[in-house]
């Protein structure tokens, strides 16, 4: 027996987000110009960790949505880390949606790629490597203010 507690897994896993260092964008799609976080990375930076804090992470995917798009498929998708501290037993899940679309058959796994991607940067929160703040040049809103309606008469008093 050990001497962890039931707090194991949690403690294991708030030092793992501790060690988590920023992770850029050093992938780039070509045909649309953007750039991405790999899951090569992800997984790069979230292996040593597992295994250094003797966590075992387990993935379940489920609850699939799939639809026709103008030039292709879309998917959507959930997904459901478990992590077990395999010291005490103890265990902890996060869960996450992940979508993509596709003019071919992928749309399936880029949609499990984005929600594994998603479910540990949100989980861990993992930063990104020299990002400024994506609202920093958002335009302003312009919205009107609608005056309040005149209150309803009261048939009875009239």
């Amino acid at each position: 027996m050990n001497d962890r507690g039931p707090e194991g897994i949690f403690e294991k896993l708030h030092l793992m987000g501790a060690e988590f260092g920023p992770i850029g964008k050093e992938g780039t799609n070509t045909f649309q110009g953007f750039k991405f976080r790999s899951v090569e990375q992800v997984k790069e930076a979230l292996q040593p960790l597992l295994a250094k804090h003797g966590v075992v992470m387990l993935v379940q995917f489920g609850q699939l949505q799939m639809h026709n798009i103008e030039k292709g498929m879309a998917a959507s998708v959930h997904v459901q880390l478990g992590f077990i501290d395999k010291e005490s037993g103890t265990n902890a899940f996060h869960s996450c949606y992940g979508y993509a679309a596709d003019s071919s058959d992928k749309c399936v796994g880029k949609a499990q790629t984005a929600a594994f991607k998603q479910a540990v940067s949100l989980g861990f929160c993992i930063r990104e490597k020299d990002v400024e703040d994506q609202d920093l040049d958002s335009p302003a809103v312009n919205r009107k203010v609608a005056k309040p309606a005149a209150a309803p008469k009261n048939l009875l008093e009239e």
